[in-house]
Formats: structure tokens, C-alpha cells, sequence
């Protein structure tokens, strides 16, 4: 006679429950950790991304505004320069001040990119022109290059931005009496020459200036991104330069 050990060819339904029950904490157990793990990945990948695209915008801002300067003219015995003195500016000299477009103060990226077509930050740096010199090959035209800074919508969506840097360039040539101390050429009705991408998942950006005018003022620049997937990872820098220019605030 078979024993009822022997007799027992499948599982009670008990069983089966009991089994599918550990079965399920594993899987729960192994998900949780890959997830987690996976979410981690992720914003550490972020974040060195973050670091790096920040470090190239100070780096594209800070030379933008060290590298400032008037339009001018060069002639074997004067020099004319659009920006004049502090005793006399010159007519034209606001033209080419450091223009922080939005405005001093803190912005949201949707604010800003809500206006001025998104820009907020406008240098210019210029080459001067040469004229009048005996030896015909020290003449030559002078050059505009301006840097506009540009926030566009994030394609991470949240009401983000991403920071574009658009190098616009045009030539000059004067002539007597005033050479390039009237000349007043606009950023806007330049060709642009380049377009790079900086920052990308742009919170906020603070502005700030000592003061605004004819002297060179000291202008500080604080930029914040954030995680799209967890508002509490956050990045911020910050930029402090001395341009060789004025500075005006506002479109």
C-alpha cells in the first residue's frame, strides 16, 4: 500500500499561493533596486552634463564681456572712438554698452523667453578701422562682432530653457570729421555667423549690476538649472566680470 507521501503528484493550492507570493516580494525586491538604481544613474548622468554645459556658458559669457569694446578709427595721428570720454561720451556710445536686455533682477526662463524674442544679454566686441596711412596695405575696413544671448523653450518641457549664443558680424567704414564716433550700427540688422548651444534646462537667471551707465560696472550673472524629473536636483553658477564698456539694463 502506497504511503500518502507517495500519493502527492502536485502542489496544494496553497502552496502555489505561498510560492507566487516570495516569487513576487523577489521581483518587487529586484525591480525597486534596479529602479532606483536607474533613477540615480540618471541624474548623476545629468548633473555632469549640467556642470559641463554651465562651465561652457560662463566660459562664452565671462569672454564676451572681458572682450568689450568701442568701435573706432584708427589714423596716423588721432584715434576716433565711439564711445568718447566720461567727460564727453560719445554721441552714439550707448549703442554699444553691454546690454542686459531683460532688465536687472531675477527672471523665470519663461519670462524671458515670453520676451525681446527670448534675448537677454547683448555684448559687442569690435577690430577698428585703419585709414589715411601711407602704405595702402595698413588700411583697412573695421568689424562688429556682437554676442546675443538667446533663451528658447527646453525640449524637456517644465517651463525650462535652453541658452543659445548667436555671433552676428558686420563691417564699417567712416569718414571725416567724426569717423566712428557717429557710427551706430544695430545688432539686429546683422547677419547671423555662428550659433552654439550653452545651458540647457534653464530655471532662472538673476541679473545684477553695481551700477548702470557710461562707467564700467561690475555685472553678475546667476544661472540655475533644474532636473526636469526632480525639482529638488538644481545647479547654479555664477559669473562676475568687468566690462570694458558701459552698461545699460532693459530693452
Amino acid at each position: 500500500m502506497l504511503s500518502s507521501k507517495q500519493n502527492r503528484l502536485a502542489f496544494t493550492l496553497v502552496e502555489v499561493i505561498v510560492a507566487c507570493g516570495v516569487v513576487s516580494l523577489f521581483l518587487t525586491g529586484v525591480y525597486t533596486l534596479f529602479g532606483g538604481g536607474q533613477r540615480i544613474a540618471a541624474k548623476s548622468t545629468w548633473l555632469q552634463y549640467t556642470i559641463d554645459r554651465h562651465r561652457l556658458t560662463q566660459q562664452a559669457i565671462f569672454k564676451a564681456i572681458k572682450t568689450s569694446s568701442y568701435p573706432s578709427t584708427i589714423l596716423p595721428s588721432k584715434i576716433y572712438d565711439a564711445g568718447g570720454t566720461e567727460e564727453n561720451p560719445g554721441a552714439n556710445a550707448s549703442a554699444y554698452f553691454i546690454s542686459i536686455v531683460s532688465g536687472a533682477g531675477k527672471f523665470k526662463s519663461a519670462d524671458i523667453i515670453s520676451k525681446n524674442s527670448g534675448i537677454f544679454l547683448v555684448t559687442m566686441r569690435s577690430e577698428p578701422e585703419m585709414t589715411k596711412f601711407q602704405d595702402s596695405s595698413e588700411n583697412k575696413a573695421g568689424s562688429i562682432c556682437w554676442s546675443v544671448f538667446t533663451m528658447k523653450p527646453s525640449p524637456n518641457g517644465q517651463n525650462l530653457g535652453t541658452i543659445y549664443m548667436e555671433e552676428r558680424v558686420a563691417s564699417y567704414s567712416t569718414s571725416s570729421p567724426s569717423y566712428a564716433e557717429s557710427l551706430n550700427l544695430k545688432y539686429d540688422a546683422a547677419p547671423v555667423l555662428k550659433s552654439f548651444k550653452l545651458a540647457e534646462d534653464v530655471d532662472w537667471i538673476e541679473f545684477g549690476v553695481e551700477t548702470a551707465g557710461y562707467v564700467p560696472s561690475e555685472i553678475k550673472i546667476t544661472l540655475s538649472s533644474k532636473y526636469y524629473r526632480d525639482e529638488n536636483l538644481t545647479r547654479q553658477s555664477v559669473i562676475k566680470m568687468v566690462p570694458n564698456v558701459g552698461v545699460k539694463t532693459g530693452s
